[in-house]
């Protein structure tokens, strides 16, 4: 005969298994921005714009991220505009990501810190 707590535990195990792999089950854009040495850029602006001309603006966390729920799977703009203190580099801060529906895509940029060159660290 199982315990009142073993049976919770089971209950609880199935609840967490609802639905089964690890598919999202939203469709997520993941935007990372990071200094030309690699340093996380925290409170950097990031906008995405949707087909209809729809815009979403957010920032990044102190990690250098931000996730973004989109809509549905399709191709979304994502632009980074740097804040004071930042210039953009040669791979450029805006670009076309395409994603699928429920999943996610990770998309990166790298900003260079103003009045730096790239053999300068800011610590």
């Amino acid at each position: 005969m199982r315990t009142p707590a073993s049976l919770l535990l089971l209950v609880f195990v199935a609840a967490c298994n609802v639905g089964g792999g690890t598919q999202p089950s939203s469709t997520r854009l993941d935007v990372r921005v990071r200094d030309d040495i690699g340093a996380a850029v925290d409170r950097m602006p990031v906008t995405v714009t949707f087909s209809s001309g729809e815009r979403v603006s957010t920032r990044t966390g102190s990690d250098g991220k931000v996730a973004i729920d989109v809509p549905d799977g399709g191709t979304y703009q994502v632009t980074v505009i740097p804040r004071v203190g930042f210039i953009g580099g040669v791979a450029g801060l805006s670009k076309a990501v395409t994603v699928d529906e429920r999943t996610s895509r990770t998309v990166d940029f790298t900003v260079h810190r103003a009045g730096m060159s790239t053999g300068d660290h800011p610590g």
